[in-house]
């Protein structure tokens, strides 16, 4: 179920991932690529809070999973939750090797979020 959602999450088949990985994360629920793959699925078809309930569910189950950090930053930027994003994007600068292609626009967004007071 796994491959196969994220397969379908590479095909833009958004709709078929989030409910292969919904079977994905009953069948392994402690698997947390099952659940950032949710979360990409969900934040894709606009629906952002599940989303980040299921990146937070995947960086409880791996703390050092830098992709679930970044996603779960994107996902708590678009809800306007500032603070908490630019966290979580730090964390993914923590965690992310120094060739990772997202740092460059983790950094960026990180700055244009500091250059703002607090949470919108």
């Amino acid at each position: 179920m796994l491959t196969r959602g994220a397969e379908a999450v590479e095909r833009g088949a958004f709709g078929e991932a989030a409910s292969l990985l919904r079977q994905a994360t009953k069948l392994a629920p402690r698997d947390p690529e099952a659940w950032n793959g949710l979360g990409v699925a969900l934040v894709s078809l606009g629906e952002v809070a599940a989303g980040v309930e299921a990146f937070r569910r995947a960086v409880r189950l791996q703390p050092a999973h830098a992709e679930a950090e970044r996603n779960l930053g994107v996902a708590l930027d678009r809800q306007g939750k500032l603070r908490e994003a630019a966290a979580h994007y730090r964390a993914f600068l923590s965690l992310s090797t120094e060739g990772h292609p997202a740092r460059t626009d983790v950094r960026r967004r990180l700055l244009e979020i500091s250059s703002r007071k607090g949470d919108e």
